[in-house]
């Protein structure tokens, strides 16, 4: 009995007429409707179906909106794309056609982002203190979109980091978000090892390194090439303190009246006279001299004992 049913199954297949079955509407995946994201193709051989579903009937619309195919556009296509006259086409009078979208977790974006960051910057992992993205929302995209994570041409990946969010769909830009990174690094400061007073000199013995994340430490931190020689505080400082420039009193290495050597540069030349000092200064100030030769007065910075640097 089984049996007889399924041979009078089988003329009843092997005779159906191929048809295509286009819906009323349709959500469809990728960047490019087609025919077989919005229809239903019966009675072909598996090889003609599959390259009847390739057919294309135009561009999806982005994620969140809609558009409307008319009858007669889909027939057209469906014809001119090769499939035969003798094969029934169902075709409402408009198709209405979505794309299917995803949401991307603003924590995951952040946590892709930090990532990068660190794959591209050239500091050793040992060396950064934190990398910090801001918080970002989370966002709508087309199924399959690809994300980029861009960066400014000749970044340093230290301090601010200007980052770019591409969202791409095949070969068109869907999305982009400008955003600020921040890439601490670890600095080296000095700290007294005791509690010190106002007006005690400093020596490099009663200092000692500590280590912390740059943008945490006082923008005029005492650097390990600093010299403090000769130099006393201009107020107290605690133990472990960071120590900074401008709480030290340093001795000038120019003074008023002082017989200098006035170095000019540009680019590979260098000139050197001799100048007379018309205010007193430290390491890195600007002070006034005036060319003994010359009688101009010049304005420089303070290079080294009796020595002013000038640019020409």
């Amino acid at each position: 009995m089984r049996t007889l049913a399924l041979l009078l199954l089988l003329p009843s297949v092997a005779l159906a007429a191929p048809s295509v079955r286009v819906a009323p509407r349709a959500e469809v995946p990728g960047a490019v409707v087609r025919l077989g994201d919005v229809a239903r193709l019966s009675g072909f051989a598996p090889d003609a179906a599959a390259r009847f579903a390739t057919i294309e009937l135009g561009r999806a619309p982005q994620v969140g909106t809609g558009q409307f195919l008319p009858r007669a556009f889909l027939i057209s296509a469906i014809r001119d794309g090769g499939v035969p006259p003798g094969v029934k086409l169902e075709v409402p009078a408009r198709l209405e056609v979505t794309r299917r979208g995803e949401s991307l977790s603003g924590d995951k974006l952040r946590a892709r982002v930090a990532a990068e960051i660190r794959a591209a910057m050239p500091h050793a992992a040992e060396d950064v203190a934190a990398v910090k993205v801001p918080a970002l929302p989370d966002v709508r995209v087309p199924v399959g979109a690809k994300v980029d994570v861009r960066f400014e041409k000749g970044c340093d990946f230290a301090g601010p980091v200007a980052v770019e969010l591409r969202v791409t769909d095949g070969a068109d830009v869907v999305r982009t978000q400008r955003l600020t990174a921040q890439v601490d690094l670890y600095a080296t400061v000095w700290a007294p090892t005791r509690a010190m007073r106002r007006g005690e000199a400093v020596t490099t013995a009663d200092l000692e390194p500590r280590r912390v994340a740059a943008g945490e430490g006082p923008a005029d931190a005492l650097g390990a090439s600093d010299s403090i020689d000769g130099a006393t505080l201009r107020r107290d400082v605690k133990a472990g303190e960071a120590l900074r420039r401008s709480w030290l009193e340093l001795p000038p290495l120019v003074a008023r009246g002082d017989r200098v050597t006035l170095v000019a540069k540009r680019g590979g030349v260098q000139l050197t006279v001799v100048g007379e000092a018309l205010g007193r200064g430290t390491l890195g100030e600007t002070v006034r001299v005036r060319n003994v030769a010359s009688q101009k007065v010049v304005a420089g910075r303070v290079a080294g004992p009796q020595t002013v640097e000038i640019l020409f």
